[in-house]
């Protein structure tokens, strides 16, 4: 089995949204669910190759006078950008999905405990890109919703999200005040 030498894995979580990226040298699945879930917070890991990552998270918009770049979407509370190689989904995305989850074929979906799921859509990152990896991404999409999911044809965000637990908890104010528009109730 090809191992990768190196593959970008991001973790985000509920208090620290935007990732921190760092590198799994050949980790197997089981390896990167341990690294995943002990990221305090995490509700979601991924593991891509850059250039997947790219295509998948930004997009050049054209103007008259050249062109910049623009991101399909900032972070996960807004949705997700598409599948990677390996998507390990917390709770936020275990509750989102529900039932589809147990719809995907089995030789891509792993329920590795403790409401966390390792969807892989094909077996090595080196395959990301390829007309049968995106026939794949497509497929998968389509089971688990593609209204959680960037549209990349449209360029329009995803219109249903995880519900983050940070966006449940109840504002607890000390006593004595009450809330207004400056509070972020933290």
């Amino acid at each position: 089995m090809e191992r990768p030498s190196s593959v970008p894995f991001e973790a985000t979580g509920v208090d620290s949204p935007m990732p921190s990226t760092s590198i799994c040298r050949g980790a197997t699945p089981r390896e990167v669910s341990t690294r995943a879930s002990s990221s305090a917070g995490s509700t979601l890991a991924t593991a891509a190759a850059d250039d997947d990552r790219e295509r998948k998270t930004q997009y050049e918009v054209q103007e008259e006078h050249g062109s910049y770049q623009e991101f399909t979407v900032r972070d996960h509370s807004e949705g997700l950008p598409g599948l990677f190689w390996r998507n390990f989904f917390g709770t936020p995305f275990v509750r989102l999905f529900g039932q589809r989850l147990e719809t995907l074929p089995s030789d891509c979906v792993k329920h590795l405990g403790d409401a966390l799921v390792l969807v892989q859509p094909y077996e090595f990152p080196s395959q990301a890109g390829s007309p049968e990896a995106d026939a794949r991404e497509r497929e998968l999409v389509e089971m688990l919703g593609p209204e959680c999911f960037y549209d990349h044809e449209r360029h329009q965000k995803p219109t249903r999200r995880p519900v983050l637990e940070a966006e449940t908890r109840p504002v607890r104010l000390k006593r004595g005040t009450r809330p207004d528009a400056t509070s972020s109730g933290r």
